[in-house]
């Protein structure tokens, strides 16, 4: 079978693919055939040296997603689509970077197969780190104010998503200004810069400080966020970002705040329960995995290249080529999509021109006429922000099937101009919209745009209401 095997320390260029044999079953243990996993920092640490208790040669990968190829003696069923997840696997034992592996049959886990293997990669490490770490350690609640450091990493992603479904107020931070319209159309009530001002602006919008903090930079800026939090509040360390694995100078009596609990996770032990939770969440709320690329094995390097760059802005998934064209199709298309809702709340230019077909059509609600490539789309924007300068897309939930998108979205925004006519009231709006896409060689080439305009015009004052 082909598999990267970790030889010594080594960088992302170096990796390559060999040939081992598959590995032979034994009791206990369960042979599964890979389908896609994702990738992790904790890898990336590994490769760099900085795992000692990891000994080479070591084939990595601490997650994956397939199906079981040898049940051995357990319960389960050829072909049951499972996923596997921390316990050692890619550490103690070999891992995911492989056609197959072999792993302990307690640490497998049977999963709805309603999704795309890509898309399903995305989720064990991720989505179980911030799910965990909200609802278990956070125990965070609706109307809670909650902190994320780190919020543009793939935990910190995947833990807005969850925060905002639950009803949850988020502050999300970025240090790159740029990453602000990534972090509100994810859903953010507020984007901040991680700098040196931070104190002064969570403070602006929670004087009594926030109900929780997810911690994800780390040791560098935790002692920091301890100060955030108010009485009864909770701070939960999840993630390394800043690559620091000690704390220097920490005095508990000093650096933590009296009524203020501190604590920790980690995905060393997997509670089946919580992965079932998990799923079940993400299903009833229709959370769709923030996926930054998808590579095959043989662009392993590149997958840590990207890692390291810290610019991937989601998870990082491997798949194998035997579904590589479906599911690069739909999950390329859908991380389009989220490009475009930036587009559309920046009205960039260089986006239009990017991801918008010369050729492409929209068809537009009151207007006889369709519009065409970019400049239409530039100007539909336009209009709306010549009503709505602070208008703001967010996509809500997207559907894929080849070369089709459908879209929620939903807008929100002042009047503080004058729209179709009618004067600015100063009135704020919330209004779905839903919209059908058509893509084609990674450009839109035709849009059907139902926003409810009749909802809209109401709230405004326009008409008055039923």
């Amino acid at each position: 079978m082909k598999a990267v095997v970790l030889e010594r320390v080594c960088t992302p260029q170096e990796l390559q693919i060999t040939e081992v044999p598959i590995p032979i079953v034994k009791p206990g243990w369960v042979l599964v055939k890979i389908r896609a996993f994702g990738i992790n920092r904790s890898e990336m640490f590994t490769r760099q040296g900085h795992s000692p208790s990891v000994q080479f040669p070591r084939i990595m990968g601490i997650e994956c997603v397939g199906e079981i190829e040898d049940p051995s003696d357990s319960t389960f069923i050829k072909g049951t689509a499972v996923a596997s997840l921390m316990g050692g696997l890619g550490r103690a034992f070999d891992g995911s970077y492989a056609e197959y592996a072999l792993i302990p049959s307690d640490q497998v886990y049977p999963i709805p197969r309603d999704m795309k293997w890509t898309e399903l990669a995305a989720i064990p490490e991720m989505y179980y780190t911030a799910y965990a770490s909200l609802f278990e350690c956070l125990q965070l609640t609706s109307g809670e104010m909650l902190l994320i450091r780190g919020g543009t990493s793939s935990v910190g992603l995947a833990a807005l998503q969850l925060a905002k479904s639950v009803g949850a107020t988020v502050i999300s931070t970025t240090r790159d200004k740029e990453k602000f319209a990534l972090l509100q159309q994810a859903g953010a009530d507020y984007a901040l810069l991680d700098n040196e001002h931070l104190r002064e602006q969570v403070y602006a919008i929670a004087p009594n400080g926030v109900n929780k903090v997810l911690e994800l930079v780390g040791t560098p800026t935790v002692k920091e966020s301890l100060q955030f939090i108010s009485e009864r509040g909770i701070c939960c360390m999840s993630g390394i970002l800043g690559n620091e694995w000690t704390l220097d100078a920490f005095e508990p009596l000093v650096d933590i705040p009296t009524g203020v609990y501190f604590t920790a996770f980690t995905s060393e032990v997997i509670k089946e329960s919580t992965l079932i939770s998990l799923f079940e969440h993400l299903q009833k709320y229709g959370i769709v995995p923030p996926i930054a690329r998808v590579f095959t094995l043989e662009e392993i390097g590149e997958a840590h290249l990207l890692m390291e760059s810290n610019t991937a802005n989601g998870k990082i998934v491997i798949s194998y080529e035997i579904e590589r064209g479906l599911n690069m199709t739909i999950t390329e298309n859908k991380q389009l999509m989220h490009r475009f809702t930036n587009f559309i709340n920046t009205a960039s230019k260089e986006l239009a021109e990017e991801l918008i077909s010369p050729d492409a059509v929209f068809y537009v609600p009151m207007q006889k006429e369709p519009m065409n490539g970019p400049n239409g789309y530039l100007s539909i924007i336009h209009m709306m922000r010549s009503g709505f300068s602070d208008i703001q897309w967010t996509v809500k939930e997207l559907v894929a099937e080849e070369d089709l998108i459908a879209a929620h979205f939903v807008m929100k925004g002042t009047q503080d101009g004058v729209f179709l006519g009618f004067p600015p009231t100063g009135k704020k709006i919330e209004v779905n919209a839903m919209n059908f896409y058509r893509i084609s060689n990674g450009q839109i080439i035709e849009e059907y745009g139902q926003p409810d305009m009749l909802g809209l015009l109401q709230q405004i004052g326009a008409i008055p209401k039923a």
